[in-house]
């Protein structure tokens, strides 16, 4: 009540009644009504107060909702610019808490296998249940190209993974695509663990954490998107080679903003191009074997996850889906 009694608008409109109320004052007392006052007479005298204080109200309405306007853009400015420099204050956050994390695992890996077989059966003992039941398994038995493969001519690939591990399951693989919902999560970390010691695997999981880290720098997460379902049998014909209008809707993500960063991203920083070239690929050569031993709810499940998704976005971005 305070802040409306101070508000220029209401001081303006209690000084223009004010005028009014001494005009009619004075008016009755230098002409006064020779038969007394009617309800005419007081129509007149209370309409025109009715009028400058509807006025005043409605203008002291209008400012707080331009006000509050005003502190809502500056409010999304600042989120905005703070997304833009989590890169350079990250420790305030969640996310890169959980981006460290992905990178020390990747590290170890790479480093010392045992030591992470070892790390992963501490968690299993952590939890207090078994993991869980192997079925069937995510990719065939053969070893998905890499890009260095392809350089290297004809050379015999293995057959299974050299040190007798069981394959990766489609339900430890779609998790893995996901990877941890937060620092909490350790049926998440243990499938990563499993995902990145797998030959078959591992290369696509690493550049889809480095194209979500680089994404999550323009402020664009995965978990923003709701995009559109697509049918499992789009997912299937795009596994077996269709392009073009058909498979189009694949590109489900419609986020605009999100579209033109990433693309503008894609032109310009060759660092990011080059990691997005290569997750595509990763993705696709994985995808293609997956498909043949997935259902149509796997399919479906795939499609949820955050990796599938920044395929979504960088497919639609780059045109891959309608490039027949």
């Amino acid at each position: 009540m305070d802040a409306i009694v101070n508000n220029k608008i209401f001081r303006i409109g209690a000084g223009v009644s004010a005028i009014w109320v001494l005009g009619v004052i004075a008016f009755f007392i230098f002409a006064p009504m020779q038969n007394g006052m009617d309800f005419i007479s007081f129509v007149g005298i209370i309409l025109p107060l009715v009028i400058i204080w509807s006025a005043v109200f409605v203008a002291i309405a209008a400012q707080d909702i331009r006000d509050e306007t005003n502190a809502l853009r500056d409010e999304m400015q600042d989120i905005r610019n703070v997304a833009l420099r989590q890169n350079t204050a990250p420790s305030l956050t969640q996310d890169f808490e959980i981006r460290q994390q992905l990178d020390q695992i990747a590290d170890l890996t790479r480093r010392n296998d045992s030591r992470m077989s070892a790390l992963a059966a501490k968690t299993l003992g952590d939890t207090g249940h078994p993991a869980p039941p192997r079925q069937t398994p995510a990719l065939n038995t053969r070893k998905i190209p890499t890009a260095d493969d392809l350089n290297q001519g004809d050379l015999p690939l293995p057959i299974s993974n050299e040190d007798g591990r069981v394959p990766i399951s489609i339900p430890e693989f779609i998790k893995a695509l996901n990877f941890p919902d937060d620092a909490k999560d350790k049926e998440g970390f243990r499938v990563l663990r499993r995902a990145l010691e797998d030959f078959r695997t591992a290369p696509l999981i690493s550049s889809a954490k480095d194209l979500l880290t680089l994404l999550s720098e323009d402020g664009i997460y995965m978990d923003d998107f709701k995009p559109d379902r697509a049918k499992p049998d789009l997912w299937r014909q795009f596994a077996h080679g269709k392009r073009g209008k058909t498979v189009e809707a694949l590109g489900g993500i419609r986020d605009e903003s999100a579209l033109a960063l990433a693309n503008g991203r894609l032109k310009n920083d060759p660092n990011f191009r080059e990691i997005a070239h290569v997750f595509m690929q990763q993705f696709v050569s994985v995808f293609e074997e997956f498909e043949k031993n997935a259902e149509d709810g796997e399919l479906i499940a795939m499609s949820e996850t955050r990796s599938a998704m920044c395929f979504m976005l960088l497919g639609r971005v780059s045109g891959t889906f309608t490039n027949a």
